[in-house]
């Protein structure tokens, strides 16, 4: 799986297909890889209505700066590595975000620079 630096060296992005787990809606979601985001995968509200994706509950996130915050959550299947992989995808009104339980037992590489290559190697 590849991706590219943002052109101001700042975030490093992964572009990944997102589907539901009913009918066959699509959407790619270009996503800020953060090490720091133990999830899955963030969604926008509108990317979850626009794939039909059901609330399924609600969980706490602590935020980088120790606060909490209570958000919905529906479950979703995203492309990753040639397969299909079961997500919990956090509904968030910010820019989506792909967290270190969708990148588990891969090798994460990123060249830390404007327009940088990001890869995502699947585990062995």
């Amino acid at each position: 799986m590849i991706g590219a630096v943002g052109d101001d060296g700042l975030e490093a992005m992964l572009t990944v297909s997102v589907m539901g787990f009913s009918g066959d809606r699509e959407a790619r979601v270009e996503a800020v890889v953060d090490t720091g985001f133990t999830g899955h995968i963030t969604l926008r509200p509108e990317t979850a209505e626009r794939l039909a994706l059901s609330v399924a509950g609600c969980t706490e996130s602590i935020l980088a700066d120790g606060s909490i915050v209570v958000e919905e959550y529906c479950l979703a299947r995203v492309a990753w590595h040639e397969t299909e992989r079961p997500v919990q995808a956090l509904i968030v009104d910010a820019e989506p975000l792909l967290g270190m339980s969708l990148l588990r037992g891969g090798e994460l590489r990123v060249e830390a620079e404007p327009n940088g290559e990001v890869s995502v190697r699947p585990p062995p």
